[in-house]
């Protein structure tokens, strides 16, 4: 029974000697450092993972074990099994509940594995002593510590290491031999820990981080998306255009499904979400932009690329050797205007299928090619009282000024209709918030209002009006809003329609319209549904919601309770004495014509003294049943 003890004992020495190569102080367990996988995509912190494989014939129990990569040092629980052929993960400096297969060194007296390190396996916690040593590994610069002890052992060579030039964030470094020292390790661009190890992969840049919109010319933009599950550092990545080139400052951190602000040429104060570069040049109408790992990218450095205007440009060979692109297709930017945008859709396409031209830019907020609302057209004043001009009131909602020199106001007229358009004047700014109204045709003009002159008045019966950022109307990428009312014309339907801002076939219904009355946006949405009439209307300021209708009594305009001959003198004070006007007017509004005026006592003294008609309804606490200009604040026999 003892000898085949000690024949056991010896083949497995035997064994141990074939495959991990005899030496002056060798160790005889079958395990070994199998993946160091220390540069996951975002940040290191936590997410760095050692793998030990026992390649061996029989279990390893390695319990009380010391992994050490000085001058930190863990040592394993005092039972660990490691079955034959299986692995272990080491989840370096995080914390976290043991398994059978998975151990935490916690975060006390660690630190996290750097490019150029070493890790030693040990038996015991005395790590000058080669006898105690079971594996080795070391990559980055040579002389690492640990190495003398590793050489003393055999089980590395002196001024060695793995070398990690080409490991790219996401990459790990791998035995792939069951040889020692640095020849039997290699880049693996495909980390498979815990899982058998494949051939070695080539390793290419990763990141969550995409480019994810882009406006170039003066005041160039430029935004950046995690589109991870991890935080990502984006220090020591560069952004590279044809003629320009940032570097990022390390701790810039970007959060998983946050977006970032990256001001091209321009100074000022960092800040959550936003970065300023300092001195760069202008993106050209035809360029690119690299977001790479180095300032002088090969394929495998390349994290996001696109091209615009023409193709050729600089890093497009990399970008399309690394599949982020298609050789020979830039984005077309025709129909782009200033202050324009070309943007990422959902698609997770290479190429510039994956971009679209976005008119309507919305840096900071999620891409869409219907983008939300945010400069549109909130009243249009189409029945004016006599004597004005029909109107439009455009109102800015985002939070920062907007020039709309060179933007344009469309309606349509004529049979068939076509659309008529005005260009809004250089020099035309939004504030945030403000409201900018502009009169058709002839007449007063309010301070701050603006005159299109060339625009036909506007039908209460039906119309439709667009507002652009840019010739032509036929673009979908021009439109900013749209709307139609009643049976007009919709020349400009489909194209609105097309770009997400308005239904086919759809109108608002126009025949509730009395003389002095608008279509007022009730602030979201899109659609009739989104405007209602108002018979108020307040151009130049924000739609005040519509009046709550109040019950009165027809005739009794000083509210005393009855209807007699006090009524028709109040209504005379008021029209030519100079008297407060009622606080219901419509309870003087006699024949309910939607005015206060001499017909309003006329009517009543016939009504008291002539067998003329009643006032009209309602005749006793009831609202109005006709729509019109009309208030009433208050009427004290209703309450």
């Amino acid at each position: 029974m003892k000898r085949s003890i000690h024949k056991l004992k010896l083949t497995g020495t035997l064994v141990a000697i074939l495959i991990y190569g005899a030496g002056p102080a060798l160790s005889a367990v079958p395990v070994v450092l199998s993946e160091i996988f220390f540069d996951p995509v975002g940040v290191d912190t936590g997410r760095q993972v050692v793998e030990i494989l026992n390649p061996g014939p029989g279990s390893a129990e390695i319990g009380g074990f010391w992994l050490a990569f000085m001058p930190a040092a863990w040592q394993f629980p005092d039972t660990v099994t490691v079955p034959a052929g299986a692995t272990i993960l080491v989840h370096v400096n995080r914390s976290g509940v043991n398994t059978a297969t998975e151990f935490y060194t916690g975060t006390a007296g660690l630190r996290n594995l750097r490019r150029d390190d070493s890790l030693s396996l040990f038996t015991e916690n005395v790590f000058s002593d080669p006898s105690r040593l079971v594996d080795f590994v070391a990559w980055g610069s040579a002389g690492q510590a640990g190495e003398e002890v590793a050489v003393n052992a055999g089980k590395w060579s002196s001024g060695l290491s793995v070398s990690v030039l080409t490991l790219r964030e996401g990459s790990s470094i791998s035995r792939h031999s069951q040889g020692n020292f640095s020849a039997g390790w290699c880049i693996d661009g495909t980390p498979s820990l815990g899982a058998p190890h494949d051939d070695c992969a080539d390793s290419r840049a990763r990141s969550p981080v995409r480019i994810n919109e882009l406006r170039p010319g003066p005041g160039g933009l430029v935004e950046l998306k995690n589109a991870g599950q991890v935080l990502e550092d984006l220090g020591a990545k560069w952004l590279l255009s044809k003629t320009s080139s940032f570097r990022f400052t390390p701790g810039t951190l970007l959060l998983p499904g946050s977006l970032l602000l990256v001001h091209l040429g321009a100074t000022g104060t960092d800040r959550d979400g936003e970065i300023y570069t300092g001195p760069f040049l202008d993106l050209q109408t035809s360029d690119s932009l690299v977001f790479a790992t180095s300032s002088s990218p090969d394929s495998t450095q390349v994290i996001d690329f696109l091209e615009w205007g023409s193709a050729g440009m600089p890093f497009e060979a990399q970008a399309a050797t690394a599949n982020l692109w298609v050789a020979g297709d830039p984005i077309p930017v025709s129909e782009l205007v200033s202050g324009g945008s070309v943007a990422a859709s959902e698609d997770q396409g290479v190429g510039s299928a994956r971009w679209f031209v976005d008119n309507t830019p919305t840096f900071l907020a999620e891409n869409s090619s219907s983008p939300e609302r945010k400069i549109v057209i909130n009243e249009v004043l189409v029945s004016p009282p006599a004597g004005a001009s029909p109107a439009v009131e455009i109102w800015n909602g985002t939070d920062a000024a907007v020039d709309l020199s060179g933007f344009r106001l469309c309606s349509s007229e004529g049979e068939p209709p076509v659309p008529i358009c005005a260009s809004l004047p250089n020099g035309t700014m939004l504030l945030p918030g403000g409201f900018l109204v502009l009169r058709f045709g002839p007449g007063a003009l309010a301070a701050g209002e603006l005159q299109l002159p060339t625009l036909p008045a506007l039908d209460p019966s039906g119309g439709e009006l667009s507002l652009l950022v840019n010739a032509p109307h036929t673009s979908t990428n021009n439109y900013l809003d749209y709307l139609r009312w009643g049976n007009g014309g919709a020349v400009m339907e489909d194209i609105a329609a097309a770009a997400g801002i308005w239904a086919k076939g759809d109108a608002i219904d126009s025949s509730l319209v009395v003389p002095n009355s608008s279509f007022a946006y009730e602030g979201e949405g899109q659609g009739p549904a989104s405007y209602r009439i108002d018979v108020s209307p307040s151009l130049g300021r924000r739609n005040a919601e519509p009046p709550t209708e109040k019950a009165f009594s027809r005739g009794d305009c000083n509210q005393d309770g009855s209807l007699d001959l006090s009524d028709p003198i109040n209504i005379v004070d008021v029209l030519f004495l100079g008297e407060a006007r009622p606080l219901c007017e419509d309870s003087c509004d006699l024949n309910d014509d939607g005015g206060l005026d001499i017909s309003d006592p006329i009517y009543e003294l016939q009504a008291l003294f002539q067998g003329g008609s009643p006032p009209r309804p309602p005749i006793f606490c009831n609202p109005d049943p006709t729509s019109d200009g009309l208030s009433c604040e208050f009427f004290a026999g209703c309450q």
